[in-house]
Order: structure tokens, then C-alpha cells, then sequence
């Protein structure tokens, strides 16, 4: 039976959180990550980490409760580009929270992060056999672009992958380049005195 919540909220990863996300991490996910992923998810600008939380209606103070996640990033962040690429790293929601659109809702707002950071399209793997997984990442319109053979390597032997890509509007892709010429320009102004 599911205890009763108080309140549901979605917002940034933050350092006091780090231990129940890592470990909800570990229990969801198969592949291992080392401890410079979790210092980076909080240290690296080109990092997006969000995570659902709830609050015990019935337990005043046991205090919020990770239940969810998503980690995204901006590949080649800081440079001039004009195809900003950005990358769903991990998502994942507790079993006992399945069901009730916090994944959805967390890869949401993940996409609207990447795409302000300047992503035009937005890539990700996942296993072929996560179902769930894939049908909401078709949901939001992401297409297969292909299927990997032994792409993964865990629980002591390799698993196929497929590639997901969800491609940006005309709209995004004018902001990457905007920010990309922007960029250019102060640089040349920098270096060569330009008013």
C-alpha cells in the first residue's frame, strides 16, 4: 500500500538530497556509476539534474523523499556550435510511484531545460527491452534512430541498446545559432577592440 503523501514537488538536485538520489539511482538502474558522475551532476554547468520528491502526510518528520529523477546534459557545452546537442543521461521513478506521470513529467521538463541551454536535438540510449521506457519516449516524440548491438555491459553481460533522437524546432535552432553568433561577436569584439 502506498503511504499517504503530503505533497509531490519536482525541482533541482541539491547536495542534501545527493544520498537518497544516488541510492534510488543504484536501485533502479543497472548500470554502475562511479563518483564523479554524482560530483558532476552538482558541479558541471552542462549538467541538469532534477528530482521528484514527496513529503509523508503521515510522518511529519521524516521530511522529503526522493522518488524520481532525470540527468541531462549539453554535449560540447561552452562552445560554438550550430547544432547544440543535448543528452537524457538517466531517468528513472520508484516502483512504488510508477504509474502516476513523474517520469514524464520529470523528462519534460528536462527537455525544456536542454533546449534553453541551446540543444536543437536531444539524444538518450536505453535498453530494448524497457518497455515503459520506450513507449514514453516515443510519447514525446522522440524517434528510434537505431538499434545497438551489445551496447550495455552489466549484471555480467551485454544487452542491446537502442538510440533515440528527438529533433528540435526551427525556433531552437535559431537560438543556438543566436547564442552561437553572439558569442562570436563578443569574442571578436574582445580580442579585436570591436564597438
Amino acid at each position: 500500500m502506498l503511504p499517504a503523501v503530503k505533497f509531490l514537488d519536482y525541482h533541482a538536485l541539491s547536495p542534501s538530497l545527493q544520498d537518497q538520489f544516488k541510492e534510488l539511482h543504484s536501485i533502479l538502474l543497472p548500470v554502475r556509476y562511479g563518483e564523479a558522475f554524482y560530483h558532476n551532476l552538482l558541479t558541471k554547468r552542462d549538467r541538469i539534474s532534477l528530482v521528484a520528491v514527496v513529503e509523508s502526510a503521515e510522518d511529519q518528520n521524516q521530511g522529503a523523499c526522493v522518488v524520481g529523477f532525470v540527468t541531462g546534459r549539453i554535449k560540447n557545452y561552452g562552445e560554438c556550435c550550430t547544432t547544440c546537442t543535448g543528452y537524457v543521461m538517466t531517468l528513472g521513478t520508484s516502483n512504488d510511484f510508477r504509474g502516476k506521470g513523474i517520469g514524464g513529467r520529470l523528462l519534460d521538463v528536462l527537455i525544456v531545460r536542454l533546449q534553453d541551454l541551446g540543444a536543437v536535438h536531444i539524444d538518450l540510449h536505453c535498453t530494448t527491452t524497457n518497455e515503459a521506457a520506450i513507449a514514453l519516449y516515443v510519447s514525446r516524440g522522440f524517434t528510434l534512430i537505431q538499434k545497438l548491438e551489445e551496447h550495455y555491459h552489466f549484471h555480467e553481460k551485454l544487452h542491446d541498446a537502442f538510440f533515440f533522437s528527438l529533433k528540435g524546432t526551427a525556433t531552437l535552432q535559431g537560438t543556438c545559432q543566436t547564442w552561437c553568433s553572439s558569442f562570436v561577436m563578443s569574442l571578436h569584439r574582445y580580442c579585436c577592440g570591436w564597438q
